[in-house]
């Protein structure tokens, strides 16, 4: 896949996280909905899928390795764990447990697109 694509993927990911940050969490918190915290943790669901897609399209490298998104995902939890020394002072455990959930993702989705690919060619 083209670099291109990477880095739209990417900012295409940031995107969804600014536009439901602006639209869908002030209707959820102005209608006191119970989205079981989805509006308090998407912007952490995308964050690290974002900067994993837009960090490979816009990097030389050729591939994707767990150390490059393991390092990208300790970056984003230590930047959630500032906030607890008053950095921003929003800090929440559900964010640490959504940025695990979407670096998992991450870990297993090459693995299960090989799979796939080699199902296909049987």
């Amino acid at each position: 896949m083209n670099r291109f694509f990477y880095v739209l993927i990417g900012l295409s990911l940031g995107g969804i996280s600014l536009i439901l940050h602006f639209f869908y969490r002030p209707y959820i918190y102005g209608n006191g909905l119970n989205d079981f915290y989805f509006s308090d943790v998407f912007p952490s669901l995308f964050a690290t899928p974002a900067t994993v897609f837009f960090y490979f399209g816009w990097s030389r490298r050729q591939i994707l390795t767990n150390e490059i998104i393991i390092s990208i995902y300790s970056g984003l939890v230590a930047y959630e764990l500032f906030s607890l020394i008053g950095v921003h002072k929003t800090f929440d455990f559900l964010d640490i447990i959504a940025l695990t959930i979407s670096m998992i993702f991450l870990l297993l989705l090459p693995e299960s697109l090989k799979k796939k690919k080699n199902q296909r060619e049987y």
